[in-house]
């Protein structure tokens, strides 16, 4: 009777012991199913994983922040392992922020392109005080030869033709995009092996506030993307 008694004493220990780990173990599971699913929104009205180009780079670059009150010149900072993509503008434009982003485009069907749009998901994620910037540019960058871990403002390739302006909202988590179609189609045909993109404040110099809009970084887990739509 003891024997039994003092079997049924373990079984109840070893089941107080392994209900919490294995409580545990759920809960880390669930979460990492819910942030599988999440990741999954960049294949949201996608058929194919063909039509998807993730970015080869990305990154931001800032001319000056205030850093405890002070302006801080960051000309020459690289903020390439950012998980953060910012586009700023402010007063006198000291503080301009542009996102720059590289594709690769070898995963390109051997197809007529119809449509491609970049995609960049909008955090709520801003400087204390400051507002939406508002309308964001996507311009074409000529110039390939930038990488994420070199890039700053000081040395930022050049940008050019607009491609597409959009309203971004500033409390908004959500994926935005630009039609980029006239830029991927012409450096597909040329043979080009990448694609830069330049995105900025239309308005760079806006008045007496301040603003910004981040959006997150492929080190934030949402890779900005290109989706690509074919003819047929």
């Amino acid at each position: 009777m003891k024997k039994a008694n003092l079997l049924i004493v373990g079984m109840l220990t070893f089941l107080v012991v392994l209900t919490p780990i294995l409580f545990v173990n759920t809960y880390f599971l669930a979460t990492r199913v819910v942030s599988f699913e999440t990741r999954l929104e960049v294949f949201e009205n996608l058929t194919q994983y063909e039509n998807v180009i993730f970015s080869s780079d990305d990154a931001h670059v800032m001319w000056m922040t205030l850093n405890y009150g002070t302006y801080e010149d960051v000309s020459d900072v690289n903020f390439g392992d950012s998980e953060w993509l910012q586009v700023a503008t402010s007063v006198g434009g000291n503080r301009e922020s542009r996102i720059f982003l590289k594709f690769p485009l070898s995963s390109i069907l051997d197809l007529n392109i119809v449509s491609v749009k970049l995609f960049l998901y909008k955090t709520s994620r801003h400087a204390s005080g400051w507002v939406s910037v508002g309308n964001i540019e996507a311009r074409i960058v000529s110039n390939d030869s930038w990488t994420e871990d070199t890039i700053t403002w000081n040395n930022q390739p050049e940008y050019t033709t607009l491609l597409d302006v959009i309203q971004v909202t500033f409390e908004s988590n959500r994926w935005y995009s630009w039609d980029v179609t006239p830029l991927v189609q012409h450096d597909y045909v040329s043979g080009d092996e990448y694609v830069s993109i330049c995105l900025k404040a239309e308005n760079e110099n806006q008045g007496d506030l301040y603003r910004s809009t981040d959006f997150r970084s492929s080190e934030n887990g949402f890779h900005p993307y290109l989706s690509v739509e074919y003819e047929g």
